[in-house]
Protein backbone atom coordinates (compact mmCIF):
# COMPACT_ATOMS: atom_id res chain seq x y z
CA UNK A 1 0.00 0.00 0.00
CA UNK A 2 1.07 3.12 -0.49
CA UNK A 3 1.07 5.86 1.65
CA UNK A 4 1.87 9.73 1.23
CA UNK A 5 3.04 11.89 3.64
CA UNK A 6 1.17 15.11 5.13
CA UNK A 7 2.04 18.75 3.88
CA UNK A 8 4.58 20.82 6.01
CA UNK A 9 4.28 22.56 8.59
CA UNK A 10 2.74 26.57 7.66
CA UNK A 11 5.19 29.49 7.36
CA UNK A 12 4.25 33.29 7.92
CA UNK A 13 4.76 34.86 4.44
CA UNK A 14 3.59 37.92 3.16
CA UNK A 15 2.89 39.86 -0.06
CA UNK A 16 6.02 42.32 -1.06
CA UNK A 17 3.45 44.92 -1.72
CA UNK A 18 2.15 48.41 0.80
CA UNK A 19 0.13 46.39 2.95
CA UNK A 20 -3.57 48.09 3.17
CA UNK A 21 -4.84 45.62 5.40
CA UNK A 22 -5.88 45.59 9.13
CA UNK A 23 -2.96 45.31 11.60
CA UNK A 24 -4.93 42.03 13.25
CA UNK A 25 -5.23 40.58 9.50
CA UNK A 26 -0.91 41.42 8.87
CA UNK A 27 -0.31 40.17 11.81
CA UNK A 28 -2.27 36.49 11.06
CA UNK A 29 -0.48 36.66 7.27
CA UNK A 30 -0.07 32.88 6.44
CA UNK A 31 1.58 30.36 3.76
CA UNK A 32 0.86 27.08 3.89
CA UNK A 33 1.26 23.60 2.08
CA UNK A 34 -2.54 22.98 1.30
CA UNK A 35 -3.18 19.39 0.98
CA UNK A 36 -1.19 17.65 -2.54
CA UNK A 37 -4.66 16.74 -3.71
CA UNK A 38 -6.02 20.66 -4.11
CA UNK A 39 -3.00 20.94 -6.36
CA UNK A 40 -5.35 19.97 -9.73
CA UNK A 41 -3.54 19.99 -12.54
CA UNK A 42 -5.69 22.07 -14.38
CA UNK A 43 -2.92 24.37 -16.30
CA UNK A 44 -2.30 26.34 -12.86
CA UNK A 45 1.32 27.48 -14.06
CA UNK A 46 4.06 26.40 -11.77
CA UNK A 47 7.75 27.40 -13.47
CA UNK A 48 10.70 25.07 -14.88
CA UNK A 49 13.57 26.20 -16.29
CA UNK A 50 12.92 27.85 -19.62
CA UNK A 51 15.94 29.14 -22.14
CA UNK A 52 15.34 32.93 -23.01
CA UNK A 53 14.42 33.69 -26.23
CA UNK A 54 16.54 34.61 -29.29
CA UNK A 55 13.27 36.40 -30.87
CA UNK A 56 10.86 37.92 -28.44
CA UNK A 57 7.30 38.32 -30.13
CA UNK A 58 5.97 41.73 -31.13
CA UNK A 59 3.57 44.09 -29.41
CA UNK A 60 0.38 43.26 -30.42
CA UNK A 61 -0.56 45.53 -33.61
CA UNK A 62 2.84 46.94 -33.57
CA UNK A 63 5.91 45.75 -35.06
CA UNK A 64 8.10 46.49 -31.94
CA UNK A 65 9.42 43.73 -29.72
CA UNK A 66 7.28 43.24 -26.40
CA UNK A 67 10.70 42.86 -24.61
CA UNK A 68 14.32 43.04 -25.57
CA UNK A 69 16.46 40.45 -24.15
CA UNK A 70 19.48 40.67 -22.33
CA UNK A 71 22.33 40.31 -25.06
CA UNK A 72 25.62 40.84 -24.75
CA UNK A 73 27.43 40.55 -21.16
CA UNK A 74 29.74 42.88 -19.52
CA UNK A 75 30.06 41.11 -16.10
CA UNK A 76 30.84 37.46 -16.65
CA UNK A 77 31.49 34.76 -14.30
CA UNK A 78 34.57 34.72 -12.38
CA UNK A 79 35.04 38.52 -12.79
CA UNK A 80 35.77 40.46 -9.66
CA UNK A 81 33.22 42.98 -7.84
CA UNK A 82 35.02 46.22 -8.00
CA UNK A 83 33.85 49.36 -6.51
CA UNK A 84 31.69 51.29 -7.86
CA UNK A 85 29.43 48.76 -9.23
CA UNK A 86 26.75 48.90 -7.69
CA UNK A 87 26.71 52.53 -8.13
CA UNK A 88 26.92 52.36 -11.91
CA UNK A 89 23.78 49.67 -12.25
CA UNK A 90 21.68 51.88 -9.88
CA UNK A 91 22.37 54.83 -12.26
CA UNK A 92 21.37 52.91 -15.22
CA UNK A 93 18.28 50.45 -13.92
CA UNK A 94 16.84 53.05 -11.66
CA UNK A 95 15.06 55.31 -14.60
CA UNK A 96 12.99 52.37 -15.90
CA UNK A 97 11.27 51.83 -12.51
CA UNK A 98 8.67 53.51 -11.69
CA UNK A 99 6.35 53.75 -8.48
CA UNK A 100 2.92 52.49 -8.63
CA UNK A 101 0.07 54.44 -6.48
CA UNK A 102 -3.44 52.39 -6.56
CA UNK A 103 -6.69 54.03 -5.95
CA UNK A 104 -8.82 50.96 -4.57
CA UNK A 105 -12.21 51.13 -5.12
CA UNK A 106 -14.64 50.98 -2.31
CA UNK A 107 -15.90 47.12 -2.59
CA UNK A 108 -12.62 45.96 -2.80
CA UNK A 109 -11.85 47.28 0.59
CA UNK A 110 -11.23 45.09 3.85
CA UNK A 111 -12.43 46.58 6.91
CA UNK A 112 -10.65 49.40 8.05
CA UNK A 113 -8.23 49.03 5.11
CA UNK A 114 -6.60 52.56 3.50
CA UNK A 115 -7.83 52.79 0.28
CA UNK A 116 -4.64 53.72 -1.30
CA UNK A 117 -1.90 50.92 -1.79
CA UNK A 118 1.45 51.28 -3.21
CA UNK A 119 3.35 48.81 -5.26
CA UNK A 120 6.61 48.91 -7.64
CA UNK A 121 6.79 48.68 -11.42
CA UNK A 122 9.02 48.62 -14.34
CA UNK A 123 8.75 49.38 -18.25
CA UNK A 124 10.09 46.37 -20.46
CA UNK A 125 9.71 48.55 -23.80
CA UNK A 126 10.36 52.02 -25.09
CA UNK A 127 6.36 51.91 -25.84
CA UNK A 128 4.89 52.34 -22.44
CA UNK A 129 4.45 48.30 -20.99
CA UNK A 130 4.96 47.85 -17.72
CA UNK A 131 5.36 45.15 -15.68
CA UNK A 132 4.02 44.76 -11.81
CA UNK A 133 2.43 42.10 -9.83
CA UNK A 134 -1.51 41.58 -10.26
CA UNK A 135 -1.84 41.92 -6.70
CA UNK A 136 -0.57 45.58 -6.68
CA UNK A 137 -3.22 46.66 -9.03
CA UNK A 138 -5.78 44.42 -7.95
CA UNK A 139 -8.95 46.04 -7.04
CA UNK A 140 -8.26 48.75 -8.59
CA UNK A 141 -10.26 52.31 -9.03
CA UNK A 142 -7.24 54.08 -10.80
CA UNK A 143 -3.46 53.26 -11.02
CA UNK A 144 -1.10 56.15 -10.95
CA UNK A 145 2.15 55.73 -12.19
CA UNK A 146 4.98 57.89 -10.68
CA UNK A 147 8.39 57.82 -12.47
CA UNK A 148 11.97 58.69 -11.36
CA UNK A 149 11.51 61.89 -12.85
CA UNK A 150 8.71 62.70 -11.04
CA UNK A 151 6.45 62.98 -13.80
CA UNK A 152 2.32 61.18 -13.16
CA UNK A 153 0.73 59.39 -15.86
CA UNK A 154 -2.64 57.57 -15.64
CA UNK A 155 -2.14 53.41 -16.36
CA UNK A 156 -3.91 51.40 -18.14
CA UNK A 157 -4.28 47.54 -17.52
CA UNK A 158 -3.44 45.49 -20.75
CA UNK A 159 -3.64 42.20 -18.92
CA UNK A 160 -3.67 40.11 -15.50
CA UNK A 161 -3.01 36.68 -14.24
CA UNK A 162 -4.23 36.32 -10.66
CA UNK A 163 -2.51 32.77 -10.65
CA UNK A 164 1.10 33.68 -11.44
CA UNK A 165 0.26 37.19 -9.99
CA UNK A 166 1.52 39.01 -13.41
CA UNK A 167 -0.33 42.27 -14.22
CA UNK A 168 1.07 44.11 -17.78
CA UNK A 169 -0.40 48.35 -17.82
CA UNK A 170 0.38 50.66 -20.06
CA UNK A 171 1.02 54.35 -19.69
CA UNK A 172 1.17 57.15 -22.47
CA UNK A 173 4.02 59.73 -21.90
CA UNK A 174 4.14 60.88 -25.17
CA UNK A 175 7.44 59.52 -26.11
CA UNK A 176 9.72 56.75 -25.86
CA UNK A 177 10.40 55.31 -22.11
CA UNK A 178 13.28 53.84 -20.71
CA UNK A 179 13.30 50.31 -20.90
CA UNK A 180 15.35 47.24 -19.13
CA UNK A 181 16.06 43.93 -20.98
CA UNK A 182 14.81 41.06 -19.55
CA UNK A 183 17.35 38.43 -18.95
CA UNK A 184 18.01 34.78 -18.58
CA UNK A 185 16.89 33.18 -15.48
CA UNK A 186 17.54 29.31 -16.08
CA UNK A 187 21.74 30.31 -15.60
CA UNK A 188 20.79 31.43 -12.25
CA UNK A 189 23.13 30.05 -9.38
CA UNK A 190 22.93 29.70 -5.67
CA UNK A 191 25.41 32.84 -4.40
CA UNK A 192 24.81 34.80 -7.77
CA UNK A 193 24.50 38.49 -7.22
CA UNK A 194 21.04 40.35 -7.89
CA UNK A 195 20.13 44.14 -7.05
CA UNK A 196 16.56 45.18 -6.27
CA UNK A 197 15.08 48.20 -6.87
CA UNK A 198 11.65 49.51 -5.92
CA UNK A 199 9.18 51.78 -3.32
CA UNK A 200 9.59 50.13 0.04
CA UNK A 201 7.40 51.83 2.29
CA UNK A 202 6.90 54.61 -0.42
CA UNK A 203 10.51 55.37 -0.16
CA UNK A 204 10.79 55.64 -4.05
CA UNK A 205 13.80 54.09 -6.04
CA UNK A 206 15.28 52.41 -2.73
CA UNK A 207 18.21 49.85 -3.83
CA UNK A 208 19.11 46.92 -2.01
CA UNK A 209 21.86 43.94 -3.10
CA UNK A 210 22.13 40.47 -2.18
CA UNK A 211 22.66 36.98 -3.49
CA UNK A 212 20.38 34.22 -4.65
CA UNK A 213 19.72 32.08 -1.84
CA UNK A 214 17.70 29.27 -3.22
CA UNK A 215 16.21 28.27 -6.52
CA UNK A 216 12.61 26.07 -7.51
CA UNK A 217 10.95 27.18 -4.29
CA UNK A 218 8.11 25.96 -5.37
CA UNK A 219 5.54 25.80 -1.96
CA UNK A 220 5.32 29.71 -1.42
CA UNK A 221 1.85 30.86 -0.55
CA UNK A 222 1.87 34.28 0.48
CA UNK A 223 -1.23 35.31 2.72
CA UNK A 224 -2.94 31.98 1.87
CA UNK A 225 -2.98 32.43 -1.62
CA UNK A 226 -2.68 29.83 -4.23
CA UNK A 227 0.47 31.58 -6.37
CA UNK A 228 1.85 29.34 -9.06
CA UNK A 229 5.17 30.14 -9.71
CA UNK A 230 8.71 28.29 -9.56
CA UNK A 231 10.39 30.98 -7.06
CA UNK A 232 13.60 31.98 -6.19
CA UNK A 233 14.96 33.45 -3.07
CA UNK A 234 16.91 36.42 -2.13
CA UNK A 235 18.57 37.80 0.98
CA UNK A 236 18.60 41.62 -1.12
CA UNK A 237 16.32 43.31 1.34
CA UNK A 238 12.44 43.62 -0.27
CA UNK A 239 9.67 44.86 1.80
CA UNK A 240 6.16 46.11 1.32
CA UNK A 241 6.26 48.28 -1.55
CA UNK A 242 8.68 46.82 -3.43
CA UNK A 243 5.97 44.34 -5.04
CA UNK A 244 6.41 43.92 -8.61
CA UNK A 245 10.16 45.70 -8.82
CA UNK A 246 13.10 44.12 -11.04
CA UNK A 247 15.53 41.98 -9.73
CA UNK A 248 18.57 42.66 -11.69
CA UNK A 249 22.04 40.79 -12.20
CA UNK A 250 25.25 42.58 -12.39
CA UNK A 251 24.61 43.40 -16.40
CA UNK A 252 21.20 44.76 -15.36
CA UNK A 253 19.27 42.44 -16.92
CA UNK A 254 15.76 41.59 -15.15
CA UNK A 255 15.72 37.91 -13.96
CA UNK A 256 13.28 38.09 -11.24
CA UNK A 257 9.89 40.39 -10.12
CA UNK A 258 10.25 40.81 -6.27
CA UNK A 259 6.84 39.38 -5.02
CA UNK A 260 6.90 37.81 -1.65
CA UNK A 261 8.73 38.40 1.97
CA UNK A 262 8.66 36.22 4.99
CA UNK A 263 7.61 38.28 7.23
CA UNK A 264 8.64 36.14 10.76
CA UNK A 265 12.23 36.13 9.17
CA UNK A 266 15.18 38.61 7.85
CA UNK A 267 15.93 39.33 4.14
CA UNK A 268 14.09 36.02 2.92
CA UNK A 269 12.19 37.36 -0.06
CA UNK A 270 10.62 35.69 -3.28
CA UNK A 271 10.87 36.52 -7.25
CA UNK A 272 9.03 35.31 -10.01
CA UNK A 273 12.00 34.19 -12.54
CA UNK A 274 11.75 36.48 -15.18
CA UNK A 275 11.84 33.17 -18.10
CA UNK A 276 8.42 32.10 -16.46
CA UNK A 277 7.10 36.05 -17.33
CA UNK A 278 8.49 35.60 -20.65
CA UNK A 279 6.34 32.68 -21.16
CA UNK A 280 3.14 34.48 -20.31
CA UNK A 281 3.86 38.24 -21.72
CA UNK A 282 2.59 37.54 -25.10
CA UNK A 283 -0.90 36.20 -23.81
CA UNK A 284 -1.02 39.08 -21.30
CA UNK A 285 -0.02 41.76 -24.08
CA UNK A 286 -3.43 39.94 -25.77
CA UNK A 287 -5.93 40.50 -22.58
CA UNK A 288 -5.28 37.56 -20.70
CA UNK A 289 -3.61 33.66 -20.01
CA UNK A 290 -4.82 31.01 -21.79
CA UNK A 291 -4.02 27.81 -20.39
CA UNK A 292 -4.14 23.95 -21.25
CA UNK A 293 -5.32 21.34 -19.20
CA UNK A 294 -4.06 17.24 -18.78
CA UNK A 295 -6.60 17.03 -15.50
CA UNK A 296 -5.08 15.06 -12.86
CA UNK A 297 -4.60 15.33 -9.23
CA UNK A 298 -1.26 14.96 -8.12
CA UNK A 299 1.10 14.04 -5.12
CA UNK A 300 4.72 14.25 -4.59
CA UNK A 301 7.07 11.11 -4.93
CA UNK A 302 8.63 10.79 -1.75
CA UNK A 303 11.58 8.46 -0.69
CA UNK A 304 9.33 5.85 0.70
CA UNK A 305 6.83 6.30 -2.55
CA UNK A 306 9.97 5.62 -4.22
CA UNK A 307 11.21 2.43 -2.77
CA UNK A 308 7.64 1.17 -2.82
CA UNK A 309 7.18 1.50 -6.56
CA UNK A 310 10.41 0.66 -7.56
CA UNK A 311 11.76 3.80 -8.83
CA UNK A 312 15.52 4.38 -8.21
CA UNK A 313 14.99 7.68 -6.30
CA UNK A 314 12.05 10.05 -5.52
CA UNK A 315 11.29 12.11 -8.84
CA UNK A 316 8.46 12.97 -11.30
CA UNK A 317 4.91 13.05 -10.26
CA UNK A 318 2.74 10.44 -8.53
CA UNK A 319 -1.52 10.53 -10.30
CA UNK A 320 -3.46 10.43 -7.26
CA UNK A 321 -6.50 11.49 -9.28
CA UNK A 322 -7.47 11.59 -13.26
CA UNK A 323 -11.02 13.60 -14.07
CA UNK A 324 -13.10 11.23 -16.14
CA UNK A 325 -13.32 12.84 -19.84
CA UNK A 326 -9.98 14.82 -19.32
CA UNK A 327 -6.86 13.95 -21.77
CA UNK A 328 -5.55 12.68 -18.97
CA UNK A 329 -8.28 10.26 -18.74
CA UNK A 330 -8.20 9.64 -22.89
CA UNK A 331 -4.40 9.05 -22.69
CA UNK A 332 -5.28 6.08 -20.58
CA UNK A 333 -3.17 7.55 -17.20
CA UNK A 334 -4.57 6.25 -14.16
CA UNK A 335 -4.24 6.44 -10.32
CA UNK A 336 -0.69 5.51 -9.36
CA UNK A 337 1.27 5.94 -12.31
CA UNK A 338 3.98 8.57 -12.28
CA UNK A 339 4.85 11.01 -15.10
CA UNK A 340 8.97 11.05 -15.21
CA UNK A 341 8.75 13.18 -18.64
CA UNK A 342 6.47 15.17 -19.97
CA UNK A 343 6.46 16.45 -23.79
CA UNK A 344 10.34 15.36 -23.41
CA UNK A 345 11.24 17.55 -20.53
CA UNK A 346 12.06 15.52 -17.26
CA UNK A 347 9.69 15.83 -14.32
CA UNK A 348 11.70 16.49 -11.31
CA UNK A 349 9.38 17.10 -9.04
CA UNK A 350 5.24 17.01 -8.90
CA UNK A 351 4.55 20.40 -8.82
CA UNK A 352 6.71 20.68 -12.56
CA UNK A 353 4.20 18.83 -13.60
CA UNK A 354 0.82 21.75 -13.81
CA UNK A 355 3.48 24.08 -15.52
CA UNK A 356 4.30 21.98 -18.26
CA UNK A 357 0.86 20.48 -18.91
CA UNK A 358 -0.46 24.50 -18.87
CA UNK A 359 2.13 26.18 -21.32
CA UNK A 360 2.14 22.81 -23.95
CA UNK A 361 -1.02 24.22 -25.70
CA UNK A 362 -4.68 23.24 -26.46
CA UNK A 363 -5.13 21.02 -29.12
CA UNK A 364 -1.55 19.85 -29.20
CA UNK A 365 -0.61 15.97 -28.81
CA UNK A 366 1.85 15.52 -26.24
CA UNK A 367 3.99 12.20 -25.26
CA UNK A 368 4.80 11.80 -21.42
CA UNK A 369 6.76 8.92 -19.99
CA UNK A 370 5.15 7.21 -17.06
CA UNK A 371 6.61 4.92 -14.46
CA UNK A 372 3.94 1.87 -14.21
CA UNK A 373 4.56 -1.45 -12.57
CA UNK A 374 8.16 -1.24 -12.37
CA UNK A 375 8.20 -0.32 -15.86
CA UNK A 376 8.61 2.91 -18.50
CA UNK A 377 5.66 3.09 -21.00
CA UNK A 378 4.58 5.82 -23.23
CA UNK A 379 1.36 7.41 -23.39
CA UNK A 380 0.21 10.66 -25.22
CA UNK A 381 -2.38 12.89 -24.55
CA UNK A 382 -4.36 15.64 -26.44
CA UNK A 383 -4.30 18.42 -24.61
CA UNK A 384 -7.69 20.59 -23.80
CA UNK A 385 -8.21 24.39 -22.87
CA UNK A 386 -8.31 24.77 -18.90
CA UNK A 387 -11.28 24.82 -16.93
CA UNK A 388 -10.53 28.16 -15.75
CA UNK A 389 -10.47 29.19 -19.68
CA UNK A 390 -13.74 28.18 -20.05
CA UNK A 391 -17.47 29.26 -19.07
CA UNK A 392 -19.04 28.61 -16.36
CA UNK A 393 -22.93 27.76 -15.97
CA UNK A 394 -23.83 30.67 -13.92
CA UNK A 395 -25.93 30.33 -11.02
CA UNK A 396 -25.90 26.59 -11.74
CA UNK A 397 -21.70 26.73 -10.44
CA UNK A 398 -20.48 24.43 -12.81
CA UNK A 399 -17.38 24.31 -15.29
CA UNK A 400 -18.18 23.07 -18.70
CA UNK A 401 -16.53 21.56 -21.64
CA UNK A 402 -17.60 20.50 -25.16
CA UNK A 403 -17.81 16.75 -24.95
CA UNK A 404 -15.24 15.38 -27.30
CA UNK A 405 -16.06 11.19 -26.41
CA UNK A 406 -18.21 8.98 -27.90
CA UNK A 407 -21.70 9.73 -28.69
CA UNK A 408 -23.93 7.45 -28.27
CA UNK A 409 -26.72 6.51 -30.99
CA UNK A 410 -30.02 8.44 -30.73
CA UNK A 411 -28.49 10.96 -27.45
CA UNK A 412 -27.89 14.28 -27.67
CA UNK A 413 -23.86 15.23 -27.56
CA UNK A 414 -24.06 16.98 -24.26
CA UNK A 415 -21.31 19.03 -22.45
CA UNK A 416 -18.96 17.68 -19.96
CA UNK A 417 -18.88 18.74 -16.43
CA UNK A 418 -14.92 19.32 -15.30
CA UNK A 419 -15.19 21.20 -12.33
CA UNK A 420 -18.14 21.60 -9.63
CA UNK A 421 -18.35 24.61 -7.11
CA UNK A 422 -18.86 22.53 -3.84
CA UNK A 423 -21.22 25.98 -2.54
CA UNK A 424 -23.39 25.30 -5.34
CA UNK A 425 -27.08 24.18 -5.54
CA UNK A 426 -26.05 21.65 -8.65
CA UNK A 427 -23.40 20.02 -6.06
CA UNK A 428 -25.79 19.64 -3.10
CA UNK A 429 -27.66 17.86 -5.59
CA UNK A 430 -25.13 15.47 -6.82
CA UNK A 431 -23.73 16.70 -10.08
CA UNK A 432 -20.06 15.40 -9.95
CA UNK A 433 -17.23 16.05 -11.91
CA UNK A 434 -17.29 13.76 -15.27
CA UNK A 435 -20.79 13.93 -15.83
CA UNK A 436 -21.90 14.20 -19.44
CA UNK A 437 -25.25 16.69 -19.14
CA UNK A 438 -27.88 15.58 -22.10
CA UNK A 439 -30.71 17.84 -21.68
CA UNK A 440 -31.87 20.45 -19.41
CA UNK A 441 -35.72 20.55 -18.60
CA UNK A 442 -36.30 18.01 -21.56
CA UNK A 443 -34.33 20.20 -24.63
CA UNK A 444 -31.67 18.52 -25.61
CA UNK A 445 -28.10 19.73 -25.14
CA UNK A 446 -26.01 20.09 -28.42
CA UNK A 447 -22.67 22.19 -27.25
CA UNK A 448 -21.31 24.07 -24.76
CA UNK A 449 -22.79 27.82 -26.63
CA UNK A 450 -26.56 25.41 -26.15
CA UNK A 451 -25.78 24.70 -22.78
CA UNK A 452 -24.81 27.70 -21.95
CA UNK A 453 -28.14 29.80 -23.43
CA UNK A 454 -30.67 27.43 -21.82
CA UNK A 455 -29.30 27.97 -18.22
CA UNK A 456 -28.43 31.66 -18.71
CA UNK A 457 -32.20 32.18 -19.02
CA UNK A 458 -33.18 30.48 -15.79
CA UNK A 459 -35.16 32.85 -13.02
CA UNK A 460 -34.13 32.64 -10.00
CA UNK A 461 -36.29 29.62 -8.08
CA UNK A 462 -37.14 28.03 -11.25
CA UNK A 463 -36.76 24.29 -11.31
CA UNK A 464 -33.74 22.21 -13.29
CA UNK A 465 -33.86 19.29 -14.33
CA UNK A 466 -31.03 18.10 -15.54
CA UNK A 467 -30.35 14.21 -17.60
CA UNK A 468 -27.38 13.01 -17.41
CA UNK A 469 -25.10 10.23 -19.00
CA UNK A 470 -22.91 9.02 -15.80
CA UNK A 471 -20.17 6.21 -17.07
CA UNK A 472 -22.71 3.70 -18.54
CA UNK A 473 -26.20 4.86 -17.07
CA UNK A 474 -28.69 7.65 -17.40
CA UNK A 475 -28.96 9.71 -14.07
CA UNK A 476 -32.18 12.10 -13.36
CA UNK A 477 -31.20 15.10 -11.02
CA UNK A 478 -33.61 17.64 -10.26
CA UNK A 479 -33.23 21.10 -7.94
CA UNK A 480 -34.19 24.90 -7.60
CA UNK A 481 -31.79 27.56 -8.71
Amino acid sequence: MVRFRRGRKPRRLGYAQQDRRPERERDTLDMSIRSWLSLVCMGLALACPLRASANPPPIPGSSAPLWTEGGEQQVRRGDPLRHGMFAELAERTSPAVVNLNVMLRSGALPRGAAPLGQGTGFFINDQGYLLTNHHVIAGHASISVRTADRREYQAQVIGTDERTDLALLRVETGGPTPFLRLGDSSSLRVGDWVMAVGNPFGLEHTVTAGIVSALGRRDIRPSGADLIADFFQTDASINPGNSGGPLVDLNGHVVGVATAINRSANNIGFAIPVNMVKTLLPQLARGAVERSWLGVNIRPVTPEVAAQLGLERPEGALIAEVVPGSPAFHAGLAPGDVVLEFDGVRVEDALQLPWLASVAGAGRAVDMTVWRGRSRLTLRARMASSPQSRPSAGALGLDIAENDGAVQPGMPRGVMVVGVDARSVAARAGVVRGDIILEVNGAPIADAADFLHKTGQLARGAMVRLVIRRENALVVIAFTV
